[in-house]
């Protein structure tokens, strides 16, 4: 989608898109009435000032809209608007899950490629991201299943090599095992009956 950032905040497509992000992210319901709309009228001023083009694309809205929220104080809520809304977690469905609830982790948009000592920091990235949206198992005491997507993907671009190469499975069950393990330690802090399953889905 691609929004104009001079358009005014009420009924604007810039509000829309945060208010529709907001809402898929579960986050309408943490923040307080008005907050919306600040951070669209945050937004808008910003690409107002900023911004040559007369358009922006959606995920520079999504950036910014997290920005926004961060900047006032709910950074619990930045981070899942963000991560909502760039698509790197959302809600799916497989049938090989039956009646669990499927969150999907999408790691590729996480990778980030070049040298050795930047595994360390993906898996740290990886580890946040999991403590940031651990409550969305809260409501079903942590029974539900999360998918990673791309996880080749990720260890080739981490090791820089093809994706064939042997040493990406083994990273790739690397990466698998420490979702598990984090997911067994929310278990426990959070009080859970049961600790997610973890799919890795380029299988």
């Amino acid at each position: 989608m691609i929004c104009d950032p001079r358009m005014s905040s009420e009924g604007s497509a810039i509000y829309a898109q945060i208010e529709a992000r907001a809402e898929n992210a579960g986050v309408l319901e943490l923040i307080e009435d008005g907050t919306v709309q600040a951070v669209a009228e945050a937004v808008e001023q910003f690409l107002v000032q900023a911004v040559d083009d007369d358009a922006v694309d959606s995920r520079t809205i999504d950036f910014l809209a997290a920005q926004a929220l961060e900047s006032l104080g709910d950074a619990a809520s930045a981070r899942r608007l963000l991560l909502y809304g760039t698509g790197m977690v959302r809600p799916s469905e497989w049938v090989v899950t039956g009646d669990q609830a499927i969150w999907v982790l999408d790691l590729k948009q996480m990778t980030l490629y070049g040298h050795a000592p930047l595994e360390l920091l993906f898996f740290r990235s990886m580890l946040l991201i999991l403590d940031a949206v651990a409550d969305i198992w809260d409501e079903c005491s942590g029974d539900g299943v999360l998918g990673l997507r791309h996880v080749c993907t990720a260890a080739a671009g981490l090791l820089g090599v093809s994706e064939r190469a042997d040493a990406v499975s083994d990273l790739a069950a690397e990466i698998v095992d420490a979702c598990t393990s984090k997911l067994d330690q929310l278990r426990e802090a959070r009080g859970w009956l049961t600790s997610p399953s973890v799919m890795n889905l380029d299988l």
